[in-house]
């Protein structure tokens, strides 16, 4: 019965150490893993992730990851991605956070973990100029295009709920669906407002859909990713210096 006990003992004890050693080497990993975050994001969605016309990735979401990370003391690679392959990347393992403008909505947090919310916008209806397109009531018949995979198709499609003459028209890039409206291919757009403030004067007109559910933007991570709570921590600190609202009249408010 003593050797029993003894070689039980042993038996947990080693186990003991094995499971010690394995949470260990977790905890290694992971503090490893945050020297360098791989940031994918989708680069034609001015301003908040684009291509300047030294072909670099740049724009209001760039520029917070880049500070959150280097307040966690983390090098920043970025990715450019399909926004419609973005979540696919993030669950493979291929990026570790999404920075595209993403509202954290019910659907999407069936998929990935979302930060803090960091800035909020509205959708709005765009439509070439003259096209006399002032209302939602004024889209019956038309043919409206949006961005596939954001939270705007949804509004399309809720507004189609109501007005079921409308055609919805799903576009890979924002750049593409402007350029659709510009040409009048689609009768008119819905985009994030942000959006359309670049195509201010550009044959765009557009007016604010009244929405008291407001999406905001925040990064995705994959379920249970230890890199959540750090990147909370750093938005805080850029709400409270300050920071956060300078880069919003950077990019946003200019």
């Amino acid at each position: 019965m003593k050797n029993y006990l003894k070689i039980t003992a042993i038996g947990l004890l080693s186990m003991g150490m094995l499971l010690g050693c394995s949470n260990e080497k977790e905890k290694v990993e992971s503090q490893e893993h945050v020297k360098k975050i791989i940031v994918g994001t989708s680069a034609d969605y001015e301003p908040f992730e684009f291509l300047n016309k030294n072909n670099e990735i740049v724009g209001f979401d760039i520029d917070i990851v880049k500070k959150v990370a280097k307040g966690m003391g983390a090098e920043v690679e970025i990715k450019n991605i399909p926004f419609d392959n973005l979540m696919k990347s993030l669950k493979e393992g291929k990026i570790d956070v999404l920075a595209a403008s993403l509202s954290p909505t019910a659907e999407r947090l069936k998929q990935a973990d979302f930060s803090d919310v960091y800035y909020v916008s509205s959708s709005m209806v765009v439509s070439k100029l003259g096209s006399n397109i002032l209302s939602i009531d004024d889209l019956e018949g038309k043919k409206v295009g949006v961005q596939g995979g954001t939270i705007q198709e949804d509004k399309a499609k809720d507004i189609q709920k109501d007005l079921p003459s409308i055609k919805v028209s799903t576009y890979k890039m924002a750049t593409e669906l402007f350029d659709k409206v510009k040409k009048g291919e689609v009768d008119a757009g819905i985009v994030e407002d942000s959006l359309f403030l670049n195509h201010l004067g550009k044959e765009i007109d557009g007016f604010i859909i009244e929405d008291e559910n407001q999406e905001g933007s925040a990064f995705a991570f994959r379920k249970n990713s230890p890199l959540v709570e750090p990147f909370n921590n750093e938005i805080k600190k850029l709400k409270t210096n300050n920071e956060l609202e300078n880069l919003i009249q950077k990019w946003i408010a200019r």
